[in-house]
């Protein structure tokens, strides 16, 4: 078998208290703690990949902040207006939400609306520096929108955002926005809500107030509804978030993150040649806390190997707004079996 290249890694820990998941807790355990686990099974390939929510759909990793979209797979008048709720990172790793969003119940379900969409939607007439016509916007004297944010959605401006600063209570209403506006914003889509979320980055969290029908999933995606970025499953309430995003170290409730343990269990195969490699492979990139000012933190990869049934405790504490990324792979492209894999972060409020 010819040998294939290493890597190792060393660090020097300075009075650590504990040497597994369990010890980790027990360290902590005066402490606030939350844990993000991650639980599924997928069939293996040859390729190292993801999990993926439901084994079809994979999901998407944006390489720097937009604007989000929510929808569902198909329209269905039994899911107009109703909420998702999303609660996603910017790339700071600031926790955002979890902001209500109402599904499109004006055209259809399955029309990509900006994360925290309010149902105020309109196609906005004219354009003239920070003013703002819209087409059929009426406020009425009871409504403001005064301190909400202009989210474009779809058109020539689509994914920016505009604080609303003023507005005429005429029909159709005059807005005025804080910065000035390009005149081809005029026939784009717009979203008046509390909310500016075009620095979505990662998802933390998703949850719908009703279960996603049968082939009929709650997406997550980018404003073409061709790219996914999370999904509420078939007959699921809450999305299953597979790529871990550590948060900041001043957000949310709590300071200190760590990649705890990683467990799978797989179906055995027996041996059919003296060249073939049994068995499956885990290859974990994640990016340990930075020692000091001078130690810059930096991406590391570990890869494991297991035959049926793998346990390991890292224990290992994160560097902040920084993914962990967990692949799973099979080392014989043949006899495909399902994989369960968990893993867990724990996240300390000290």
């Amino acid at each position: 078998m010819a040998l294939v290249k290493g890597t190792c890694i060393s660090k020097i820990h300075r009075d650590r208290r504990f040497e597994d998941y369990r010890s980790l807790k027990q360290y902590f355990r005066n402490n606030s703690c939350e844990e993000f686990i991650v639980r599924g099974y997928n069939t293996s390939t040859a390729t190292a990949a993801e999990l993926k929510p439901d084994n079809v759909q994979a999901l998407t990793a944006l390489g720097a902040e937009a604007l989000g979209y929510v929808k569902s797979e198909a329209d269905l008048a039994a899911l107009d207006g109703d909420s998702v709720y999303v609660t996603y990172l910017d790339d700071d790793g600031v926790v955002i939400g979890p902001i209500e969003s109402k599904l499109d119940a004006a055209t259809s379900t399955d029309t990509e609306v900006p994360i925290g969409n309010e149902g105020v939607q309109d196609v906005v007439a004219a354009v003239d520096g920070t003013s703002v016509t819209t087409t059929a916007l009426n406020p009425g004297d009871t409504t403001s929108y005064v301190g909400k944010y202009m989210v474009v959605y779809s058109g020539e401006q689509k994914g920016t955002a505009s604080l609303i600063t003023a507005h005429t209570d005429d029909n159709p209403t005059v807005l005025t926005v804080a910065d000035s506006q390009n005149g081809n914003l005029a026939g784009d889509s717009i979203s008046i809500q509390t909310y500016d979320t075009t620095n979505f980055y990662r998802l933390r969290k998703m949850t719908c107030e009703t279960e996603a029908p049968t082939d009929n999933r709650i997406l997550l995606v980018d404003d073409d509804g061709d790219v996914f970025y999370g999904q509420i499953s078939d007959e699921s309430t809450e999305a299953a978030v597979i790529r871990y995003f550590v948060p900041a170290a001043t957000t949310g409730k709590n300071s200190k993150y760590f990649l705890g343990y990683i467990k799978a269990q797989a179906m055995t195969h027996a041996l059919t040649g003296d060249d073939e490699e049994l068995g499956y492979e885990i290859k974990i990139t994640y990016t340990p806390k930075a020692e000091d000012s001078n130690v810059p933190a930096a991406d590391e990869t570990l890869i494991i190997s297991f035959n049926s049934e793998l346990k390991i405790d890292l224990c290992l504490e994160l560097e902040p707004a920084t993914d962990v990324i967990i692949y799973l792979s099979k080392k014989l492209d043949a006899n495909h079996e399902y994989v369960y894999l968990e893993y867990c972060m724990l996240e300390v409020d000290r």
